[in-house]
């Protein structure tokens, strides 16, 4: 299911004159944002290294993190390394934690303000909201979250959560769990679990657990696998689930 935020629909748009330009402006925006010739930025995404363009000018109208850098500093983006570079050359910055599907569409948002979010990917989207420090944005995360919430939509979220510390051991804590119970409440998403038939839930609980058997600790993985098992204990306590042939 997927929830759009952001954007003007020029059919939708008052009679005041002040907004006759909106609609171009926006298309003026979404295409400066695929212009590598002028961009000043150049993101380094994921294990794949994947290049995006930006340009440090919108970044700064837009993301805390990149106003609150100190002079000599680039941005303030957790978990970021920033490379030197020569006059005239986009400045790397390199975001290892960042899958770049979501983080291309986040950029969108950045210089658009328009945005589709998916329950498969909008806790990977919260999570680039805050590290960014774009307000809104997250603010629409939860929203989205807290208004989409069905027996069908539960597991996909908590798989989603899960898919984070997959994908990268130094960001996927309990955090993210605790982001979920901060945004719907832990009571409201037992009701709905509870109400749904629980074998898939339970399937992916046991699933998460044996990849997260399977990892080999790595720097403070093993302390975080740790959290992960406590919530996956939780989660059979409170929703009364057990993995099957368990008893």
């Amino acid at each position: 299911m997927g929830s759009r935020v952001g954007g003007f629909n020029s059919a939708a748009l008052p009679a005041d004159k002040a907004l006759a330009g909106v609609p171009r402006l926006l298309d003026d925006l979404q295409r400066l944002s695929e212009d590598t010739d002028s961009a000043d930025i150049v993101f380094i995404l994921g294990r794949e290294e994947e290049r995006v363009s930006a340009h440090r000018v919108i970044l700064m109208a837009r993301c805390k993190s990149f106003q609150t850098a100190k002079r000599g500093e680039v941005c303030r983006i957790p978990g970021s390394s920033v490379s030197p570079t020569t006059p005239g050359t986009p400045t790397p910055i390199r975001l290892p934690q960042a899958p770049p599907d979501t983080f291309k569409q986040f950029l969108l948002y950045i210089y658009t303000g328009k945005i589709l979010l998916q329950d498969s990917s909008v806790f990977e989207m919260l999570a680039l909201a805050q590290e960014l420090g774009v307000d809104e944005l997250r603010n629409a995360c939860e929203d989205h979250v807290t208004s989409t919430l069905s027996v069908a939509s539960a597991c996909t979220f908590l798989a989603a959560a899960m898919n984070i510390q997959n994908r990268s051991p130094e960001r996927g804590t309990r955090e993210d769990y605790e982001t979920l119970d901060n945004v719907v409440g832990i009571n409201r998403f037992s009701n709905v679990v509870e109400a749904a038939s629980l074998t898939d839930f339970t399937l992916s609980v046991r699933t998460a657990e044996w990849r997260l058997r399977k990892t080999k600790p790595r720097n403070n993985a093993a302390a975080k696998e740790v959290h992960f098992m406590d919530f996956f204990k939780e989660c059979e306590n409170r929703f009364h689930v057990r993995a099957p042939g368990t008893g």
